[in-house]
């Protein structure tokens, strides 16, 4: 298989996936060509994507389906988040807790760590909607942690579907902005200028005009209560690839805000991991370089999960539970107070995405807080505080065109439940595929309610979305269980660039999904050069066993860890390497592997 090539971020390219090419035959529901199309985002900046002439073999039923040459790999992309701005006012608050929205306004704001968001996103598997980690398994951001993490409605409500074309300045103007606003600076109001965004409203222009609005009535509080949940809309839960704006169509889910309690919430919780996953399947597949999605969920849940690349706290908050389960903060806000960064950096590394790849790779169980919650359970909001097997369901998320499965099956261990290996397969790769292909633009006329007619009545009873599994987690059976991911899983696929491919990798088709065995070799021979380069120079025996150890590690991650006992037991060594007796006198440090070249040298 040829390496994939590099793409300008402005060129055009084809983004088919690959599918069955059995099933393509078959009838395919409407639209017929959105296999074709790729992921697309109406939020994004471009929408070039990767191409393939490999079609899987007739018949084939892997697990993973796209190829390394179809994956983003490595290239530089930027996840776009916005921090809303216009201020939460006393007459909104009981508008803001009729909504369901009480709890995620109380998050907070923090830069979007862009290194960590990148390099989460390498091991993102779109077939799956889960992580892809070589030490640990299949990891997401469930209902559960967008429950916890921003307090927000998962396990009811109407799900955030309907129609989204309108005469949009008509209801801006009716809605959203003060009574006998100019006409004129409704429409200054829209972006005008790009023609795909013309239903965008940008909040420059949206702040601006409320600015100085006194609030002296019902209907401006209404007005200026749907105004600011627009900007939360557009900044925290479903951000678009435009940087500066939000879709009008959103207010149609907010015209009447007295009748909302007796018409139910909406599952806001469902529709943002909609949109998150949505935003790490382009991330992985898609060459756009500018992705809106609500990246910060990702970020604290990394937080939140992942004892690695966790920034330190300073000022921790101690506000949990005031004044009531009904109005306080979601967990999330733990990250968002005052904390000290974690640095990327080290030697040898081009850029700080590279350490954070290597550092996720690293990830092991006990890096891994399983059950970050559930000392705090009681002092979270009303919407985390539900029976927890509600969170366990297999179940599309739903957001207008975005309908993202949530596969609670597959990451068992995070709910402390029994995994079966294999795990449960997720929906038919052409299925996902063709969900993958809608777009804001693919219907113009027609309710999304009766395109995904199936998967919103599915919300109607959530208990037959739930997994059946009464079984806790045994730590028995995760070995048996990594090594079938080893073999079945993508974790951190490869990517050559053009520069580095020679002959005897020039056809790399028996890799298909497995870890990056390539790559990983070819660390593990920089190392070995350098530590036979030190051993000729110095003479001693640490540098076997840097050997022996490094390769070990890529042994072991490419699904073949007993070929070094082996080797050993055959030496008449001893099989475990910490046990092999270190004879160097020298105290001088071995150069740590990703040190360039030149730093080497001095060494040497």
């Amino acid at each position: 298989m040829p390496p994939r090539r590099r793409t300008s971020p402005g060129s055009r390219r084809s983004t088919r996936l690959r599918t069955d090419p059995e099933a393509s035959n078959s009838a395919v529901p409407e639209p017929t060509d959105v296999v074709s199309s790729g992921v697309a985002d109406a939020g994004a900046s471009t929408s070039a994507g990767p191409s393939s002439s490999h079609p899987p073999p007739p018949g084939d039923d892997r697990l993973l389906h796209l190829q390394p040459d179809q994956l983003r790999g490595p290239d530089k992309w930027h996840p776009l988040v916005h921090k809303p701005m216009m201020a939460k006012t006393p007459q909104v608050d009981q508008h803001l807790t009729t909504l369901g929205l009480i709890h995620v306004v109380q998050l907070g704001h923090m830069p979007v760590d862009h290194t960590l968001v990148q390099g989460l996103a390498l091991f993102w598997r779109p077939e799956t909607h889960t992580f892809h980690f070589p030490h640990v398994g299949e990891m997401t951001v469930s209902l559960e942690d967008v429950a916890f993490l921003y307090g927000l409605p998962v396990t009811s409500g109407r799900v955030v579907t309907g129609h989204c074309h309108f005469d949009y300045i008509e209801l801006l103007s009716t809605y959203a902005l003060p009574r006998d606003t100019p006409q004129e600076e409704v429409e200054k109001c829209f972006r005008e200028k790009d023609r795909t965004k013309k239903h965008c409203v940008r909040f420059t222009k949206l702040r601006k005009i409320w600015k100085d609005v006194v609030l002296d009535d019902e209907d401006q509080i209404d007005r200026y209560t749907r105004a600011f949940v627009l900007e939360l809309i557009g900044c925290t839960l479903f951000p678009d690839g435009t940087g500066d704006s939000v879709p009008a169509f959103y207010l149609d889910l907010l015209r009447d805000l007295r009748t909302a309690p007796s018409q139910g919430v909406y599952n806001w919780g469902a529709a943002t991991l909609a949109a998150l996953y949505r935003g790490l399947d382009t991330a992985a597949i898609n060459n756009t370089t500018k992705i809106g999605a609500p990246w910060l969920l990702l970020q604290v849940w990394s937080y939140a999960r992942l004892t690695l690349c966790r920034p330190t706290i300073t000022d921790d908050f101690s506000g949990w539970g005031v004044p009531s389960i009904d109005t306080c903060a979601p967990y999330g806000r733990r990250w968002t107070t005052r904390h000290r960064s974690k640095k990327y950096q080290g030697p040898g590394y081009s850029s700080g995405m590279d350490y954070a790849r290597d550092v996720l790779m690293k990830i092991r169980p006990e890096h891994v807080h399983w059950r970050p919650y559930d000392h705090m359970r009681s002092l979270m909001p009303r919407y985390a505080q539900v029976d927890p097997s509600l969170f366990v369901v297999r179940i599309p998320c739903i957001h207008y065109w975005m309908v993202m499965w949530h596969y609670a099956d597959r990451v068992m261990h995070q709910f402390m439940l029994y995994q079966t290996v294999p795990p449960p397969r997720p929906e038919a790769w052409q299925r996902t595929s063709q969900l993958m292909g809608y777009m804001f633009t693919t219907y113009r006329n027609r309710d999304w309610r009766d395109v995904f007619q199936t998967e919103v009545g599915m919300w109607g009873d959530m208990t037959q979305a739930r997994v059946r599994e009464e079984r806790p987690w045994s730590d028995a059976i995760e070995a048996t269980y990594l090594r079938w991911l080893r073999v079945h899983g993508g974790a951190y696929v490869v990517h050559i660039p053009e520069e580095t491919e020679t002959a005897p990798v020039a056809d790399m088709s028996y890799l298909r999904d497995s870890p990056a065995h390539v790559a990983l070799v070819k660390h593990t021979l920089r190392d070995v050069l350098r530590a036979c380069a030190w051993a000729v120079k110095k003479g001693f025996r640490r540098a076997g066993k840097t050997l022996l150890t490094s390769c070990s590690t890529t042994l072991d991650l490419v699904g073949e860890p007993h070929r070094i006992p082996h080797v050993l037991e055959s030496k008449g060594l001893p099989t475990d390497i910490a046990s092999i007796p270190d004879t160097s006198s020298d105290e001088e440090e071995l150069p740590e592997p990703g040190w360039d070249e030149h730093r080497f040298m001095q060494f040497v």
